[in-house]
Protein backbone atom coordinates (compact mmCIF):
# COMPACT_ATOMS: atom_id res chain seq x y z
CA UNK A 1 0.00 0.00 0.00
CA UNK A 2 0.84 3.61 -0.57
CA UNK A 3 2.48 5.15 2.32
CA UNK A 4 -0.56 7.18 3.48
CA UNK A 5 1.46 9.53 5.56
CA UNK A 6 3.72 10.45 2.76
CA UNK A 7 0.53 11.32 0.14
CA UNK A 8 -1.18 13.39 2.83
CA UNK A 9 -1.15 17.01 3.22
CA UNK A 10 -0.54 18.30 6.68
CA UNK A 11 -3.21 19.90 8.32
CA UNK A 12 -4.62 20.30 12.29
CA UNK A 13 -8.57 19.70 11.07
CA UNK A 14 -10.37 16.67 10.99
CA UNK A 15 -12.73 15.45 9.41
CA UNK A 16 -15.00 12.55 10.97
CA UNK A 17 -16.26 10.62 7.37
CA UNK A 18 -12.86 11.18 5.96
CA UNK A 19 -10.84 8.59 8.27
CA UNK A 20 -6.92 7.68 7.61
CA UNK A 21 -8.29 4.41 6.85
CA UNK A 22 -10.55 5.59 3.89
CA UNK A 23 -7.75 8.11 2.43
CA UNK A 24 -5.40 5.24 2.82
CA UNK A 25 -8.11 2.53 0.58
CA UNK A 26 -8.06 5.06 -2.36
CA UNK A 27 -4.68 5.81 -2.56
CA UNK A 28 -4.36 2.03 -2.41
CA UNK A 29 -6.84 1.79 -5.24
CA UNK A 30 -5.20 4.78 -7.58
CA UNK A 31 -1.91 3.20 -7.35
CA UNK A 32 -3.60 0.09 -9.27
CA UNK A 33 -6.13 1.98 -11.11
CA UNK A 34 -9.04 0.55 -9.36
CA UNK A 35 -11.53 3.14 -11.05
CA UNK A 36 -14.55 1.71 -9.69
CA UNK A 37 -13.84 1.06 -6.45
CA UNK A 38 -12.91 4.64 -5.92
CA UNK A 39 -15.85 5.78 -7.45
CA UNK A 40 -17.73 3.85 -4.65
CA UNK A 41 -15.78 4.81 -1.58
CA UNK A 42 -16.36 8.53 -2.57
CA UNK A 43 -20.08 8.14 -3.57
CA UNK A 44 -20.85 7.36 0.00
CA UNK A 45 -19.49 11.13 1.33
CA UNK A 46 -20.92 14.56 1.90
CA UNK A 47 -20.10 17.30 -0.85
CA UNK A 48 -17.96 18.87 2.18
CA UNK A 49 -16.40 15.23 2.79
CA UNK A 50 -15.08 14.93 -1.00
CA UNK A 51 -13.72 18.72 -0.45
CA UNK A 52 -11.68 17.32 2.34
CA UNK A 53 -10.33 14.11 1.03
CA UNK A 54 -9.24 16.15 -2.09
CA UNK A 55 -7.36 18.97 0.14
CA UNK A 56 -5.41 16.18 1.86
CA UNK A 57 -4.28 14.53 -0.54
CA UNK A 58 -0.85 15.46 -1.96
CA UNK A 59 -1.14 17.55 -5.31
CA UNK A 60 -0.09 14.25 -7.80
CA UNK A 61 -2.35 11.49 -6.45
CA UNK A 62 -4.77 14.90 -5.99
CA UNK A 63 -4.89 15.45 -9.87
CA UNK A 64 -5.30 11.55 -10.63
CA UNK A 65 -8.46 11.77 -8.87
CA UNK A 66 -9.93 14.90 -10.18
CA UNK A 67 -9.61 13.34 -13.37
CA UNK A 68 -11.43 10.49 -11.99
CA UNK A 69 -14.26 12.45 -10.05
CA UNK A 70 -14.97 15.54 -12.15
CA UNK A 71 -17.90 13.97 -14.52
CA UNK A 72 -19.85 13.82 -11.05
CA UNK A 73 -18.86 15.98 -8.98
CA UNK A 74 -21.62 17.51 -7.08
CA UNK A 75 -21.30 21.35 -7.53
CA UNK A 76 -21.64 21.96 -3.45
CA UNK A 77 -17.67 20.31 -3.30
CA UNK A 78 -16.93 23.02 -5.62
CA UNK A 79 -18.47 25.74 -2.76
CA UNK A 80 -16.54 23.40 -0.04
CA UNK A 81 -13.24 23.78 -1.91
CA UNK A 82 -9.92 25.49 -0.78
CA UNK A 83 -9.50 28.03 -3.38
CA UNK A 84 -6.08 26.67 -4.28
CA UNK A 85 -7.71 23.18 -4.44
CA UNK A 86 -10.89 24.63 -6.45
CA UNK A 87 -8.63 25.94 -9.03
CA UNK A 88 -6.99 22.31 -9.71
CA UNK A 89 -10.47 21.08 -10.04
CA UNK A 90 -12.11 23.61 -12.03
CA UNK A 91 -8.92 23.44 -14.55
CA UNK A 92 -9.60 20.09 -15.59
CA UNK A 93 -13.62 21.42 -16.49
CA UNK A 94 -14.64 22.58 -19.27
CA UNK A 95 -16.42 25.99 -19.38
CA UNK A 96 -20.19 24.54 -20.45
CA UNK A 97 -19.70 21.83 -17.15
CA UNK A 98 -18.29 25.04 -15.37
CA UNK A 99 -21.75 26.53 -16.02
CA UNK A 100 -23.50 23.76 -15.40
CA UNK A 101 -22.44 23.37 -11.75
CA UNK A 102 -23.38 27.31 -11.42
CA UNK A 103 -27.16 26.86 -12.73
CA UNK A 104 -27.09 24.20 -10.02
CA UNK A 105 -25.90 26.27 -6.99
CA UNK A 106 -27.13 29.92 -5.03
CA UNK A 107 -26.24 33.00 -6.72
CA UNK A 108 -23.15 34.05 -4.70
CA UNK A 109 -22.00 30.47 -4.45
CA UNK A 110 -21.75 30.81 -7.96
CA UNK A 111 -20.68 33.93 -8.19
CA UNK A 112 -17.62 33.01 -5.95
CA UNK A 113 -16.87 30.17 -7.85
CA UNK A 114 -16.65 31.82 -11.13
CA UNK A 115 -14.91 34.99 -9.70
CA UNK A 116 -11.72 32.16 -9.28
CA UNK A 117 -11.67 31.87 -13.22
CA UNK A 118 -9.08 33.64 -15.38
CA UNK A 119 -11.00 36.64 -17.38
CA UNK A 120 -11.28 34.91 -21.00
CA UNK A 121 -12.73 31.23 -19.29
CA UNK A 122 -15.32 33.55 -16.79
CA UNK A 123 -16.14 34.95 -20.24
CA UNK A 124 -16.91 31.60 -21.71
CA UNK A 125 -18.58 30.15 -18.52
CA UNK A 126 -21.03 33.21 -18.20
CA UNK A 127 -21.85 32.47 -21.97
CA UNK A 128 -23.15 28.93 -20.92
CA UNK A 129 -25.43 30.78 -18.74
CA UNK A 130 -29.31 31.43 -19.39
CA UNK A 131 -29.69 35.44 -19.51
CA UNK A 132 -31.42 36.16 -16.04
CA UNK A 133 -29.05 33.53 -14.11
CA UNK A 134 -26.12 35.06 -15.74
CA UNK A 135 -27.49 38.98 -15.47
CA UNK A 136 -27.83 37.94 -11.57
CA UNK A 137 -24.16 36.18 -11.46
CA UNK A 138 -22.37 39.62 -13.10
CA UNK A 139 -24.50 41.96 -10.70
CA UNK A 140 -22.97 39.07 -7.64
CA UNK A 141 -19.40 39.60 -9.08
CA UNK A 142 -19.63 43.76 -9.73
CA UNK A 143 -20.05 44.04 -5.86
CA UNK A 144 -17.05 41.15 -5.32
CA UNK A 145 -15.09 43.47 -7.15
CA UNK A 146 -15.90 46.23 -4.98
CA UNK A 147 -14.85 44.40 -2.18
CA UNK A 148 -11.39 44.20 -3.72
CA UNK A 149 -11.80 40.36 -4.01
CA UNK A 150 -11.63 37.78 -1.54
CA UNK A 151 -8.89 37.22 1.31
CA UNK A 152 -10.71 34.53 2.59
CA UNK A 153 -13.43 31.98 1.70
CA UNK A 154 -16.90 32.73 1.12
CA UNK A 155 -18.48 35.34 3.95
CA UNK A 156 -19.99 33.57 6.78
CA UNK A 157 -18.73 30.08 6.41
CA UNK A 158 -16.88 29.35 9.17
CA UNK A 159 -16.04 26.00 8.57
CA UNK A 160 -14.07 27.09 5.51
CA UNK A 161 -12.56 29.85 6.86
CA UNK A 162 -11.13 28.10 9.68
CA UNK A 163 -9.59 25.52 6.70
CA UNK A 164 -8.36 28.39 4.67
CA UNK A 165 -4.66 29.10 4.19
CA UNK A 166 -4.11 32.62 5.32
CA UNK A 167 -0.27 33.10 4.65
CA UNK A 168 1.74 30.19 2.25
CA UNK A 169 5.40 31.35 2.39
CA UNK A 170 8.08 34.72 1.66
CA UNK A 171 9.01 34.81 -1.81
CA UNK A 172 12.52 37.29 -1.98
CA UNK A 173 11.04 39.31 1.09
CA UNK A 174 7.33 39.39 -0.20
CA UNK A 175 4.40 37.80 1.62
CA UNK A 176 2.63 35.19 -0.18
CA UNK A 177 -0.76 34.86 0.94
CA UNK A 178 -3.90 32.39 -0.54
CA UNK A 179 -5.58 34.57 -3.04
CA UNK A 180 -7.66 33.47 -5.87
CA UNK A 181 -9.40 36.84 -6.76
CA UNK A 182 -9.43 39.83 -8.76
CA UNK A 183 -6.94 42.31 -8.95
CA UNK A 184 -4.03 39.93 -7.89
CA UNK A 185 -1.28 42.64 -8.44
CA UNK A 186 -2.25 44.13 -4.85
CA UNK A 187 -1.26 41.70 -2.85
CA UNK A 188 1.29 39.84 -5.36
CA UNK A 189 4.95 40.51 -4.76
CA UNK A 190 3.75 43.34 -2.93
CA UNK A 191 3.80 43.08 0.60
CA UNK A 192 6.69 42.99 2.69
CA UNK A 193 7.32 40.74 5.15
CA UNK A 194 7.62 44.51 7.79
CA UNK A 195 4.40 45.67 6.35
CA UNK A 196 2.79 42.66 7.10
CA UNK A 197 4.62 42.12 10.91
CA UNK A 198 3.08 45.89 11.18
CA UNK A 199 -0.54 45.76 10.39
CA UNK A 200 -0.42 42.60 12.89
CA UNK A 201 1.12 44.57 15.57
CA UNK A 202 -1.88 46.97 15.59
CA UNK A 203 -4.50 43.93 15.16
CA UNK A 204 -2.78 42.36 18.04
CA UNK A 205 -3.64 45.01 20.42
CA UNK A 206 -7.08 44.81 20.10
CA UNK A 207 -8.91 43.67 23.40
CA UNK A 208 -10.91 40.32 23.11
CA UNK A 209 -13.81 42.71 24.11
CA UNK A 210 -13.17 44.90 20.92
CA UNK A 211 -13.35 41.77 19.06
CA UNK A 212 -16.79 40.26 20.34
CA UNK A 213 -18.03 43.38 20.52
CA UNK A 214 -17.55 43.87 16.29
CA UNK A 215 -18.61 40.66 15.66
CA UNK A 216 -21.82 41.51 17.70
CA UNK A 217 -22.73 44.22 16.01
CA UNK A 218 -22.29 42.39 12.99
CA UNK A 219 -25.07 40.04 14.09
CA UNK A 220 -23.18 36.83 14.83
CA UNK A 221 -24.23 34.38 17.70
CA UNK A 222 -21.79 34.06 20.56
CA UNK A 223 -20.34 30.84 19.23
CA UNK A 224 -19.72 31.68 15.65
CA UNK A 225 -17.83 35.08 16.98
CA UNK A 226 -15.61 32.59 19.15
CA UNK A 227 -14.49 30.83 16.14
CA UNK A 228 -14.13 33.51 14.08
CA UNK A 229 -12.05 35.47 16.46
CA UNK A 230 -9.94 32.40 17.18
CA UNK A 231 -9.20 32.03 13.54
CA UNK A 232 -8.09 35.27 13.01
CA UNK A 233 -6.13 35.54 15.70
CA UNK A 234 -4.08 32.28 14.65
CA UNK A 235 -3.96 34.35 11.24
CA UNK A 236 -2.65 37.23 13.33
CA UNK A 237 0.14 35.33 15.38
CA UNK A 238 0.84 33.77 12.06
CA UNK A 239 2.15 37.24 10.75
CA UNK A 240 3.68 38.40 13.72
CA UNK A 241 6.45 35.81 13.25
CA UNK A 242 7.08 35.57 9.63
CA UNK A 243 10.58 36.66 9.00
CA UNK A 244 12.41 37.00 6.09
CA UNK A 245 13.98 33.68 5.74
CA UNK A 246 10.68 31.87 6.04
CA UNK A 247 10.46 29.60 3.78
CA UNK A 248 10.01 29.59 -0.12
CA UNK A 249 6.13 29.39 -0.90
CA UNK A 250 4.71 26.40 -2.21
CA UNK A 251 3.45 27.76 -5.42
CA UNK A 252 7.31 29.33 -5.95
CA UNK A 253 8.20 25.81 -5.78
CA UNK A 254 5.58 24.74 -8.76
Amino acid sequence: MTDAARDIAISEITLDEVTPELIGGILEHLEHGRVDDIRTMVARLSPTGVAWLLEQMAPDPRTQLIGILKDNLDPETLVELDAEVRDEVLENLEPKDIAAAAQELNTDDAAEIIDDLPEVERREVLSELPAAERAAIEQDLGAALGESARMAPKRNNIDRFERQRFITGVTDGFVDFTYHGWQPELVRHAITVEDVRWAADLLGRLSDRQWHDAFRAGGYSDALSARFIQKIKSNIAQARELSSAAPESVEGRR
